[in-house]
């Protein structure tokens, strides 16, 4: 599943009394095909070392110290980890930009800047009944095509990998919802060895008994036999 990660700095103004604003929240908003997370904080940087005031406490305050974030509820459960090096350059290049806004003639006069930084992780999904929709459409080899469903022990009995194996095998990603697998993603592999995302190709057994890529014939239920 794809994952957009944003992170902003805002230059605050003060309240009338001179007091800045502390509040900090955290929100999950869930949609039919995004589920989005926001982390958001004030801080109070002084105009010295602003720039470099500002990256560490984007660092400490919106990841808390650390490159993953586990957001979500009971239904649906997000683990996102965020490449170390690529995190860091936004946030160098998000703090730099506010060290030249500080620099402009509306805020140079302050000696404490008042800040609000935002993280922003967006998760997005297709919506349930479209991917089924997508599946059997796909399956629809000819008019004579009848999908016959794998039996349940084959989808259980899939194997279990891990993501380095993905990366040697060469496969780009997952090709029946089209993303790219991520490491915090669960995986299988099917007897022809090839690899999709669990739910993906949970989802894809319980409607055709036949590999989306080579057409590999998985056991059916014997019920289903003609």
């Amino acid at each position: 599943m794809a994952t957009d990660i944003h992170v902003y700095a805002q230059i605050c103004s003060r309240r009338a009394n001179g007091d800045t604003l502390f509040e900090e929240h955290e929100l999950m908003q869930r949609g039919n095909t995004v589920d989005k997370f926001t982390r958001v904080c004030h801080v109070t940087l002084d105009q010295f070392n602003f720039q470099i005031d500002l990256e560490r406490q984007m660092k400490q305050r919106l990841l808390h110290r650390c490159y993953h974030i586990i957001f979500g509820d009971s239904e649906t459960r997000h683990h996102v980890t965020m490449d170390r090096h690529t995190t860091d350059l936004l946030m160098l290049r998000v703090a730099a930009e506010s060290e030249r806004m500080r620099r402009t003639k509306l805020y140079l006069h302050l000696r404490k800047i008042p800040v609000r930084i935002v993280l922003e992780v967006s998760f997005h999904r297709r919506e349930q009944r479209e991917m089924e929709a997508d599946l059997r459409e796909s399956m629809e080899v000819s008019d004579a095509f009848r999908a016959v469903p794998a039996s349940q022990a084959a989808i259980d009995a899939l194997e279990k990998t891990e993501l380095h194996e993905v990366l040697d095998s060469g496969d780009d990603g997952c090709v029946i919802c089209e993303d790219e697998i991520s490491p915090d993603e669960e995986i299988r592999r099917m007897s022809c060895k090839h690899i999709f995302h669990h739910e993906c190709i949970v989802q894809w057994l319980s409607v055709s008994n036949l590999c989306p890529l080579c057409r590999f014939s998985m056991p059916i239920r014997s019920g289903d036999c003609d």
